[in-house]
């Protein structure tokens, strides 16, 4: 059995292994508690534009401690803001999960994430929460246009889950109330943005693309994890070895 090794660089835990065809397994965690209130996340992650407000709040994720990312635009030029991850691509199945929250008794902060490959070729592009499409998620691509995922309310916190299969050129897309988790929605089978050229995964970008609208107030994101396609976790420090077995000599 293939083991990989593990870098541990600042809050993020990332397994990378070679398979046969060059592809790379990938775990990155992230709930931005280590980093310091009040400033854009570090690197490993980077800031791009200047139209908007990225910083590490400490406005907790669903009544834990702890600290979120605040993003709100403040210049509605028509501009892109948002803070964004790379990684070495990732072919295969990959999951995304992130959990936000839009504030002040108004959605229409447009809160959008994307994954694309090295050539520039998008895969989830938009995924977007408030902003155009009103009180509510919704999904793009080339082919299907724009897909309603599930109303959404401001002031509470949800979860995404983005189901990718880069050799398909499809994701699935489940948004659920962390508070209230039978209210939730899933669509399967969305293109990716533009398909088929998209063929790997290996950037993450989190903002607000292009809003002219004015609105003021704050979009918060928590708890990201990706991983794909394949991942080993042991659980030694938790005691957990359920997962292992022993072998006679």
């Amino acid at each position: 059995m293939r083991r990989f090794p593990t870098l541990f660089i600042g809050a993020f835990a990332i397994i990378v292994g070679l398979g046969g065809s060059g592809a790379q397994a990938q775990l990155i965690e992230e709930n931005f508690d280590a980093y310091a209130t009040g400033a854009p996340p570090p690197s490993p992650w980077w800031n791009w534009g200047d139209s908007g407000t990225k910083l590490i709040d400490e406005t907790v994720f669903n009544g834990a401690s702890g600290k979120s990312v605040e993003l709100r635009r403040t210049a509605f030029d028509l501009q892109a803001f948002a803070i964004g991850r790379t990684f070495a691509p990732v072919e295969g199945e990959v999951d995304l999960t992130y959990f936000f929250r839009l504030t002040g008794g108004s959605t229409r902060e447009a809160l959008c994430v994307f994954g694309r490959d090295s050539a520039d070729n998008m895969i989830a592009w938009w995924v977007a929460h408030g902003g155009q499409f009103g009180n509510a998620v919704a999904t793009y691509s080339d082919i299907e246009g724009w897909t309603h995922v599930m109303d959404i309310s401001s002031d509470a916190w949800y979860g995404v889950h983005l189901d990718i299969d880069t050799a398909a050129s499809t994701y699935d897309i489940t948004v659920w109330e962390q508070d209230n988790p039978t209210n939730t929605a899933t669509v399967t089978d969305r293109t990716f943005r533009n398909s088929p050229l998209a063929d790997a995964v290996d950037e993450i970008q989190l903002g607000d693309f292009y809003a002219s609208f004015s609105d003021l107030r704050s979009a918060y994101v928590d708890d990201l994890r990706l991983v794909g396609p394949v991942v080993f976790r042991d659980g030694f420090e938790s005691g957990d070895t359920a997962e292992w077995s022993g072998v006679s000599p």
